[in-house]
C-alpha cells in the first residue's frame, strides 16, 4: 500500500529521538520538514485514517490525560469520514511548509512578515476537520498570538461560520499589509503619523468593523496598542467604544475623521507642551475637524462632539484661541457646553 522505503528515509532519522511527552521533539522544523516530505507516500493509504485515530486516542489518553479531548472526538465523530481525513490529510505538507516558513518554532511571531499567517488561516477554514470546531480551536491560537493573547472574546457568538471565516480572511489581509508596513508588536508614534499607515489602519477597521469577532478585539486593541501610542495622553478622549450610540459602522469613518484632526494637531504641536501658532482659518479648521458644524455636528468626531468641554479648554490652554493682549478666558463658569464650541468659530 505504501512504498516503505521512501518514507523511511524521511522519516527514520527523527524517529529514534521522538517523545510523544516532549513537544520540542516534534514541534520543531526538521522533524516537520521530514513529515511533510513523507506524506505524499501515505495519500493514497486504505488503512491510514484507522492508524491516525487510534495513535491520536492513544496518546490524548495515555500521555496528555483527556487533556485534548474535544479535539479526539472530533476524529470520531461520524460525520468525519475517512474521505474527509484523507482529504485534510493532503494538505499536511502544505501547511507545514507555511509553518516553517512562518519561522515561528524558531523566533516566534514575525509582525513584519505575516503572510504566511494568512495563507494557514486559509487552509484552516479550507479543512473538513475544523468545520464544526472554530470555536474551540480559535480561542487556542489566540492564547499563541502575543499582541492578543490575553482578550476574553467570545467565539460563541458567532453563529455562521461561513460568513465569518471569510471575514476573518478579509480582516487577516489588509492587516498583513499594515503590519508589513507598521509591526504590530513595535508600533510606533513614528508610524501612526505616517499617512500611508493611518490609511491601512481605515481599512483594517472598516473589515474588522464588519466581523463578529473583530467588533470584540477592536476595542482591546485599540485601547492597548494604539491609544497609548498617538504621542500623548491628550489623545485619550478621541474616541469612546463604550458609547452604545457608536455602533460598528460608523468606526471607520470615524477613524478617518479622527485622523484628520490628529493630524492637524500634531503638526501643530498637540500633546508637547508648545502653544499653537495658528492663524484663525486655520483654527477654525481645525474647529470643525473637532466639533462639525452647528448646523452638522455629525461632521466632528463623536467623542469630542459628546463631551466637548475637555477639547475647549485645551483649545485655550494651547491658545488655539486668541485672546486679546491681557484677557482671560473663563472655563469654569456654567454655560451650554454642546453650544461653546460652534459660539466660539
Amino acid at each position: 500500500i505504501v512504498t516503505v522505503p521512501m518514507w523511511q528515509n524521511n522519516l527514520k532519522p527523527y524517529l529514534t529521538d521522538l517523545q510523544i511527552s516532549n513537544r520540542k521533539s516534534y514541534f520543531n522544523n526538521e522533524f516537520l520538514g521530514a513529515v511533510a516530505q513523507a506524506s505524499p507516500y501515505f495519500e493514497d493509504s486504505k488503512v491510514l485514517p484507522l492508524v491516525i485515530r487510534q495513535v491520536v486516542n492513544f496518546a490524548n489518553e495515555k500521555v496528555f490525560a483527556n487533556k485534548y479531548e474535544s479535539y479526539v472526538n472530533r476524529l470520531f465523530d461520524t460525520t468525519y469520514t475517512d474521505e474527509a481525513l484523507m482529504h485534510d490529510f493532503a494538505y499536511i505538507d502544505d501547511v507545514i511548509g507555511k509553518i516553517i516558513e512562518t519561522g515561528y518554532l524558531e523566533t516566534g511571531i514575525n509582525y513584519a512578515n505575516l503572510y504566511p499567517y494568512v495563507d494557514l488561516l486559509d487552509m484552516f477554514f479550507a479543512l473538513e476537520y475544523t468545520n464544526g470546531m472554530e470555536a474551540i480551536i480559535l480561542p487556542a491560537i489566540q492564547r499563541r498570538v502575543s499582541v492578543i493573547s490575553k482578550y476574553v472574546i467570545d467565539y460563541d457568538k458567532v453563529t455562521d461560520w461561513n460568513d465569518e471565516s471569510q471575514k476573518l480572511m478579509d480582516i487577516a489581509n489588509v492587516f498583513a499589509l499594515l503590519s508589513e508596513k507598521a509591526p504590530f508588536d513595535t508600533l510606533s508614534t513614528s508610524d501612526i503619523q505616517k499617512l500611508e499607515v493611518q490609511a491601512l489602519f481605515i481599512d483594517v477597521i472598516r473589515e474588522t468593523s464588519e466581523s463578529v469577532l473583530g467588533q470584540q478585539l477592536l476595542p482591546l486593541a485599540y485601547e492597548d496598542h494604539f491609544e497609548s501610542k498617538l504621542g500623548s495622553d491628550e489623545f485619550q478622549n478621541l474616541i469612546d467604544f463604550d458609547d452604545p450610540n457608536f455602533t460598528p459602522e460608523m468606526w471607520a469613518d470615524e477613524f478617518a475623521k479622527i485622523f484628520d484632526a490628529y493630524n492637524l494637531l500634531v503638526a501643530n504641536g498637540f500633546g508637547s507642551g508648545t502653544k499653537f501658532t495658528m492663524t484663525l482659518d486655520e483654527t477654525i479648521e481645525l474647529m470643525e475637524a473637532l466639533f462639525g458644524t452647528e448646523a452638522d455636528p455629525s461632521l466632528g468626531i463623536s467623542a469630542v462632539v459628546k463631551d466637548p468641554k475637555y477639547w475647549v479648554v485645551k483649545m485655550v490652554e494651547y491658545e488655539a484661541i486668541e485672546l486679546t493682549d491681557g484677557a482671560e478666558a473663563n472655563i469654569t463658569g456654567e454655560r451650554d457646553w454642546s453650544k461653546e464650541p460652534y459660539k466660539i468659530m
